[in-house]
């Protein structure tokens, strides 16, 4: 299977900025606990980055390695660990998917409904085997008029 997932030096990024978050908090709330400094601005910090860094890695836990995972008969959305959607090619245009292409040429979501709350999925050039998955969607006939493949650099 092919696959469409977001690339390592992204994660590793983000990885290094959860974890400047979470060095910030820390010596906000040691500044906090122990300087001289009026308390107010050291407590807020202290929540404000250390909620950001807790919730980029929970997110982090929780999503795993989301993306797409395809080949020639079938499709794969992983939306999280636990969230995994299999669609035949032939059956995704009457599943519950829609596809937004909003006004990016080269990024689209795929929404899904669910009893409670909607899942979406991003599509978009900074995801490794970005251009193949294009190719394969162009094949499919699931294209847009306005998706583009993107030159590689690197």
């Amino acid at each position: 299977m092919k696959k469409c997932i977001p690339r390592t030096s992204d994660r590793i990024i983000t990885v290094l900025a959860a974890v400047v978050c979470a060095v910030a908090a820390f010596f906000a709330c040691r500044e906090l606990l122990c300087g001289g400094q009026p308390p107010a601005v050291f407590f807020a910090m202290t929540l404000l980055f250390g909620g950001v860094a807790i919730h980029t890695i929970w997110r982090m836990i929780y999503m795993g390695n989301w993306g797409f995972f395809y080949d020639d008969e079938k499709i794969i959305f992983a939306l999280s660990r636990k969230d995994h959607r299999e669609f035949r090619w032939d059956e995704l245009q009457n599943a519950k998917t829609n596809i937004f292409y909003p006004s990016s040429p080269a990024a689209w979501y795929f929404y899904f409904q669910d009893e409670k709350k909607t899942k979406k999925i991003a599509v978009t050039p900074r995801l490794a085997g970005y251009n193949e998955f294009v190719d394969m969607l162009r094949k499919k006939g699931f294209l847009p008029k306005r998706a583009v493949a993107v030159k590689q650099y690197f």
